[in-house]
């Protein structure tokens, strides 16, 4: 009996370390929407934006490289920078479909996630959430 209790508190603190562990502190959710912002900035810079296609978003697209601290007119902010590097297919001038990669930094703030530097506190500053892009590499 003694045995099956202790079993079963190990495996609770087990369950319980897995659990905490396992929440990142850095990346939030928002990959997807990431990818999203980035594939706007590029649509807006091919020849023949009506004929682009992506492909779907695809963990592999995007990555958490670093987080800033920056004054944009709004006190000091934490972006969180990712490099989105993917690839569309598109026309060129002569209206043939060409595969263009892409490699663009965007610079997201979103007020609600816990912050890298700052730990759960963060810089809650009930400001909008905001995204700017950098396009690095624009190659067909």
């Amino acid at each position: 009996m003694r045995v099956k209790r202790i079993t079963a508190i190990l495996m609770l603190l087990v369950a319980l370390l897995v659990t905490v562990t396992g929440c990142s502190d850095e990346l939030p959710s928002g990959l997807p929407d990431v990818y999203e912002i980035a594939k706007i900035n590029v649509e807006n810079n091919l020849v023949s934006p009506s004929s682009a296609v992506f492909p779907e978003f695809d963990d592999s697209f995007v990555e958490y490289s670093r987080s800033i601290l920056e004054d944009v007119g709004k006190g000091t902010l934490e972006y969180r920078v990712y490099e989105v590097n993917a690839y569309v297919d598109s026309e060129n001038t002569f209206g043939a479909m060409v595969r263009t990669h892409f490699f663009v930094e965007v610079y997201a703030y979103v007020d609600d996630y816990n912050s890298p530097k700052f730990g759960e506190e963060g810089i809650h500053k009930n400001i909008e959430d905001h995204y700017y892009t950098i396009i690095l590499s624009l190659n067909g």
